[in-house]
């Protein structure tokens, strides 16, 4: 719509008529603000091609490509983490070499884009890679694989922490300064999905449950590393999955009542798998990390797990429904 307006606006150029060029200037902004609005409004993306023509999304797309390549050579200054940076251009690299995308995709990118640029533009700083995960997490940037990376960073930096106690602390103070960030509400690269704030303040909880005197994983931990003698040992069942899909399943059994969820229960869940299972890759299953695995929610588990059930789905329909 905006490129048929602005394509009779150019034939009223050399007109004589100021007021008419003026009401199609104001329509174009009127325009563009409804668009802003029915894209603010939507749940779900709208192909910005519907809107726009493909030369403009096109123009804007070649802008965001050379502000991207000013990104990367500024986190290399910066000494941004190689980690983080693989992230970032992924996404950034995905997204610029699309053929379509949503005016609200577009705009948040636009925004995302800056927030970055302004962060690495600030004065000195002992860790830009820690104020860089900070404006994402305030910028929302809930991307499977940026969350995993931010609790994986979290962990290395608490298991420099010999003692559960000191542990405990680093944890409440990674919580505390996260929830402290103003995030920008309503506004986030996945509308639909959790806040990437919210997701890392629900698995820091979990981790302060492991290492807080008393926690089912104290306990767990106290009763069952300690390996059995080889003659004590019953031959272990072996299951084709690693740890996160165990945990995974797990905490479906959970959810879906098949299995109690209160901690005792789950205590003795853990301890059985521990004592009688082993996984891909592993004769023994650690405690803590299969404990571990069931509070956290790996979306590659899942698309496995989900792989698996639609199989059995199709077994009870062939082989128990008809």
């Amino acid at each position: 719509m905006i490129g048929c307006i602005r394509t009779y606006e150019r034939s009223l150029e050399d007109s004589p008529d100021l007021e008419l060029v003026a009401f199609y200037a104001m329509l174009i902004a009127v325009v563009r603000k409804v668009l802003v609005y029915i894209e603010g409004q939507s749940s779900f993306c709208r192909d910005l091609a519907q809107f726009v023509p493909p030369e403009q999304l096109e123009a804007q797309l070649a802008e965001l490509h050379q502000e991207n390549l000013l990104l990367r050579a500024r986190y290399k200054s910066r000494e941004i983490d190689p980690a983080l940076q693989e992230i970032l251009n992924g996404h950034l690299d995905r997204f610029i070499g699309r053929s379509a995308c949503s005016y609200r995709d577009l705009q948040y990118t636009k925004k995302l884009m800056q927030g970055l640029a302004q962060s690495l533009a600030q004065g000195k700083s002992a860790d830009y890679t820690m104020q860089l995960i900070s404006r994402l997490i305030c910028l929302n940037f809930n991307k499977p694989d940026f969350y995993e990376y931010v609790k994986a960073s979290i962990s290395r930096r608490i298991e420099d922490e010999s003692r559960p106690e000191r542990r405990s602390s680093a944890l409440r103070f990674y919580s505390k300064e996260i929830q402290t960030l103003l995030c920008k509400p309503y506004f986030a690269l996945k509308p639909d999905s959790e806040t990437i704030q919210t997701s890392l303040l629900r698995f820091l909880a979990a981790e302060l449950d492991f290492y807080s005197q008393g926690s089912p994983l104290s306990e767990l931990g106290a009763a069952i590393e300690e390996p059995a003698a080889p003659s004590e040992r019953t031959k272990k069942i072996r299951i084709n999955s690693n740890v996160h899909e165990i945990g995974t399943g797990i905490q479906l059994l959970m959810q879906t009542k098949m299995i109690a969820s209160d901690p005792a229960s789950l205590k003795e869940t853990i301890r059985s798998v521990v004592e009688n299972f082993s996984s891909i890759g592993s004769e023994e299953i650690s405690t803590v990390s299969l404990t571990r695995r069931v509070y956290e929610r790996d979306s590659r588990s899942a698309a496995k797990l989900k792989k698996k059930l639609e199989e059995m789905i199709e077994i009870l329909d062939r082989d128990y429904l008809n």
